[in-house]
């Protein structure tokens, strides 16, 4: 039996595909991504990560479409990333302007 994914590599790669998922990307697609990585993920691996993806909770505020950082340019928060640290006024704001989303 192969080893499990290290936690983090694990959390690392749900953060990056979950968007996909959230997307609505099939299955094949999604582990087709998976499968391009730079880390060369294997078979088993790549069923790992996918299995994760589909019980990984939603954060409660999600980028929908990427944007820069109003302080920041150099910042960008890409599609899925969690913002639920924004202040509620900016995340109104950013949900008005339809790059967050509150995930329920």
């Amino acid at each position: 039996m192969a080893d499990k994914l290290h936690k983090q590599t694990l959390k690392a790669a749900v953060s990056k595909y979950k968007p996909l998922v959230e997307q609505g990307k099939a299955e094949s697609e999604i582990k087709e991504e998976i499968n391009k990585d730079d880390k060369g993920f294997a078979e088993s691996e790549v069923n790992e990560i996918f299995a994760a993806l589909h019980s990984a909770p939603l954060a409660p505020f999600t980028v929908k479409t990427p944007f820069r950082d109003i302080n920041n340019y150099d910042t960008l928060y890409e599609v899925g990333a969690d913002v639920t640290h924004f202040e509620e006024q900016r995340l109104q704001t950013l949900a008005t302007q339809g790059l967050v989303v509150k995930n329920d």
